[in-house]
């Protein structure tokens, strides 16, 4: 099985839905595989499960299914973590203050990317995308692996 069915599969596993409160939100199906919850699992990246996580989780799977290869989607990755990635500092600034401890995206997108004398604005949008883009290497990631084990089995 291809990447391409894999990444499929991990779209239609997402669905969407609304709580008591009207807000809305995406979950993995019950009865998802295992490495399907494993991967959404390591896309959360320590943080407790989220609104935030399971959305761009959803968006990136749905896009990534559009991509023949693993090595075709990483070739796009930056553009998938360009839809995603907020410039707003507004919503910049809610996201880093719902986890504080994402303020080490910023700090280890400027060490990786070297731009030491960026406004803080920037640094913020660096390091939310710099968050997006390591999902999307997450998924990419599962997606491979569990093709080329089906090819294995």
């Amino acid at each position: 099985m291809s990447f391409q069915f894999r990444a499929f599969d991990l779209a239609q596993a997402f669905q969407f839905q609304t709580r008591d409160d009207g807000s809305i939100y995406y979950s993995l199906r019950d009865g998802s595989p295992g490495w399907m919850i494993e991967a959404v699992y390591a896309a959360h990246d320590g943080e407790l499960p989220n609104d935030w996580r399971f959305s761009v989780c959803n968006f990136l799977a749905q896009n990534l299914a559009e991509y023949d290869s693993a090595d075709d989607a990483r070739d796009h990755a930056g553009e998938l973590a360009d839809a995603q990635a907020t410039i707003y500092t507004s919503q910049l600034l809610n996201w880093y203050a719902d986890r504080p401890g994402r303020l080490d995206y910023a700090d280890q997108a400027d060490l990786e990317i070297g731009d030491h004398g960026a406004l803080i604005g920037d640094r913020l949008h660096l390091g939310h995308h710099y968050a997006i883009q390591q999902m999307v290497g997450m998924l990419i990631d599962a997606c491979e692996s569990r093709s080329r084990q089906l090819v294995g089995a």
